[in-house]
């Protein structure tokens, strides 16, 4: 995976590009479920290995990053911190609630509400009606409306004047 930073050249000089490195590393997680080494981070941001260094060693001590007891990297509680107020701030997730538990008891299963997220979509509620078995997708997970069946329903959700070519397809 190339890093999000690297996909087009900056020439902003208002870009701050070792943020936008900070950034991929973290960005890094969302692919891999489990913990990372600076070398398979450097991997999969494509950043050199001693800039992979410098940036998990301050997004460790920010409390972004933690070790796992390898040594290995896995996102520290600091990234909840952060996304806490942007999930506040959807009231639609507090309206949605008591409709979401309604089908999810009704039809047994799982209920989500997903947003946009450049071409793919990021849940941001899910509710369902037994804990019993480990269900994904959950609050956080990305997807990418590429896949036919998650994009479908994605675009058939979305009101047509809000429809690009792309999801008219």
């Amino acid at each position: 995976m190339a890093a999000l930073s690297s996909l087009e050249p900056q020439t902003d000089p208002s870009f701050a590009t070792t943020l936008a490195h900070g950034l991929d590393v973290l960005a890094a997680f969302r692919n891999h479920a489990g913990p990372l080494s600076n070398a398979e981070l450097a991997e999969h941001t494509g950043l050199s290995r001693p800039t992979v260094s410098r940036l998990t060693y301050t997004l460790e001590q920010l409390g972004y990053l933690r070790r796992d007891a390898k040594g290995r990297f896995v996102l520290g509680l600091g990234v909840l911190a952060a996304a806490y107020p942007v999930l506040s701030s959807l009231k639609v997730r507090q309206l949605a609630r008591p409709l979401m538990r309604d089908f999810a008891a009704y039809t047994g299963g799982t209920v989500s509400i997903a947003m946009p997220f450049g071409l793919d979509f990021i849940y941001v509620e899910t509710l369902r009606t037994t804990d019993a078995v480990p269900h994904v997708p959950d609050v956080g997970f990305v997807s990418s409306l590429a896949r036919p069946r998650s994009g479908a329903r994605c675009c058939r959700c979305s009101p047509r004047r809000n429809a690009t070519p792309m999801s008219r397809a």
